[in-house]
Formats: structure tokens, sequence, C-alpha cells
């Protein structure tokens, strides 16, 4: 499954949504049964009491992030933040290109969390997709925190092709690898899974990448972090 299940609205608002433990649990439920190996989430999130009451939380692999000591309860700990990078962490999470492709240069690097999106299309025009291989590359922003599936630029182009913004957006990013993506409830993840499961049109993603792909638009652009 190339969905890694977000949790940072887990117990705490996040980007306007906020999931209680009730739901939390139906979603960590839905992403057992289709198959979902790892879940996301970080220190500054404030979930771990959450994710570790669920009684069937052994079953994946979690990843966090932090900007403090390695936990070890966790399958991988990546510095949350390329200035947080030390010997003793798995991998990074970055926000910037030149991060991801000098991160690759740490030994001890095994996990890249890169933000991808269809208007945050950076990392194409370096050699860090060829260069990453023997990395576990998961990408995220895929939506640039909703702002995309408000966008309107992009429905004269995808209207031909019968999807909708959800649906573009993440089978764009989908294309490129597995995806961190979280959800409102348990509903939207199905959604998401559903989703998951088909390939974006080769003529639509070119014509993606042709339209956006000189405007690097991050989360830092939006004045947000993801």
């Amino acid at each position: 499954m190339p969905i890694i299940l977000g949790t940072a609205n887990f117990g705490k608002e996040y980007a306007g949504h906020k999931v209680n433990i009730y739901e939390a649990y139906r979603m960590l439920n839905l992403a057992l049964e289709n198959g979902i190996e790892y879940i996301d989430t970080a220190e500054a999130y404030e979930n771990y009491d959450i994710l570790f009451s669920y009684p069937e939380i052994g079953k994946f692999k979690i990843i966090t992030k932090t900007q403090g000591e390695v936990d070890k309860r966790f399958h991988a700990t990546l510095a949350h933040g390329f200035q947080y990078i030390n010997k003793k962490v798995d991998g990074v999470s970055v926000y910037e290109p030149w991060e991801a492709v000098s991160a690759l240069k740490r030994e001890n690097i095994k996990y890249i969390q890169v933000p991808y999106s269809i208007l945050d299309q950076r990392l194409d025009k370096t050699l860090f997709w060829h260069k990453s291989k023997n990395i576990k590359v998961f990408l995220r922003s895929v939506f640039l925190r909703g702002y995309l599936l408000n966008y309107s630029a992009l429905d004269n182009i995808i209207e031909p092709y019968g999807l909708n913004r959800i649906e573009t957006c993440l089978l764009f990013a989908l294309d490129k690898g597995d995806c961190v993506v979280g959800a409102d409830n348990s509903e939207q993840l199905r959604q998401i899974i559903s989703i998951s499961k088909n390939k974006i049109p080769e003529g639509l993603k070119i014509e993606l990448k042709n339209k956006f792909g000189d405007m690097g638009i991050s989360t830092l652009d939006l004045k947000e972090e993801i």
C-alpha cells in the first residue's frame, strides 16, 4: 500500500480539523484492514498516547520525527528538520530540495520525507530521484495542507479526464512514490485508499508538469509547515 497514514490531527487540531480517539481508532482499524504498513507521527503532534493505546499498534511500523532525543519505541526516528540531523537518527524530514540532496550523503540516513505536489516539483530539477534509489522516500504535503483542494486553476485541465482535485493531487504524487496522507475521518481515509489503487493518466501528468512544473510553491511559501 503506497499510503502512509499521517496523524498530525490525532487529538490535536491541524489544518482546521481534530480527530478524537474514537475516530482515530476507526482510522487505524481501516488502515490495518487495507494493508497500510507505516504510520507517520512526530513529537510535536503530541499524540503518542493515542497511538500507543491502540491495541493493535504493534502491527504498524511507526515513524516519528523529533528535534531532540531518539525514542526507541518507534520503527524509525527522523530528524524534524535538516538542522537536527545527528548520528542517532534514521532519517530526516526536509523542506528544501538542497536539504534532500545533501541528506543523501549522510551514512545513517535510511528514510527521507520530502515535500512534493503539483505546485512543488522542485526536486524534479535535481538528481535526488536518481540518487535516492537505496533510500526509503516518503512524499508529503501532496495537497499543500488543503490549498490545492481549493485551487480552481486545475479544473480546466482535469475536467476532460473525469478526475476531481483530490484524485488528481494524490495520483500525481503517488506516481512519484509513497505518500504521507492524513484524513479528517475514516470515510475520507477510505476514499484516499480507494483513489490510491488507480494511476494518473499519462497525458494529464504531462499537462500538469508543463503547466505547473516551474511554480515551486511550498508550504513555507504559504506560511505553513507540514
